[in-house]
């Protein structure tokens, strides 16, 4: 999850970064940041590794949203929300696969191969590799 998040965020970044709106995205990284000091200091003693990660994940969610929100003029919603659906697809059918092989008791290492694997392919497939020329993104 936390890789799908930091993805998603790496693209988001890239935007903000092609539209000359930087500072938004520092702004986001210091609200994610001290999201992650305060609630690290409250919940890992309370639930220890686990509270960790759910802070990592949650303060990535919130930097993406900010990043999100403060695309929303130069993406429209639609164009956002059909790569969005794609990526969702993607991800489930990667996790699938994964699940169906990890239950066919094929070892871990040809399951990580074949999703490190199936998973371009099938971003690929589904367009969310487009075509720059003939990206809609900026259109």
């Amino acid at each position: 999850m936390l890789a799908v998040l930091k993805g998603v965020e790496v693209v988001l970044y890239r935007l903000l970064y092609a539209v000359k709106r930087q500072a938004t995205y520092m702004g986001a990284l210091v609200v994610g940041t001290a999201l992650i000091v305060v609630l690290n200091y409250t919940l890992i003693p309370r639930f220890g590794a686990m509270g960790a990660v759910f802070v990592v994940l949650l303060s990535s969610a919130v930097v993406n949203l900010i990043c999100a929100f403060a695309l929303r003029h130069e993406i429209s919603r639609s164009l956002f929300g059909k790569n969005i659906v794609r990526l969702a697809c993607v991800l489930a059918l990667t996790i699938f696969a994964v699940f169906g092989l990890r239950a066919m008791d094929i070892g871990a290492w040809e399951v990580a191969i074949t999703a490190c694997v199936l998973f371009p392919l099938a971003a690929l497939w589904s367009g969310l590799f487009p075509n720059p020329r003939k990206s809609p993104l900026f259109a």
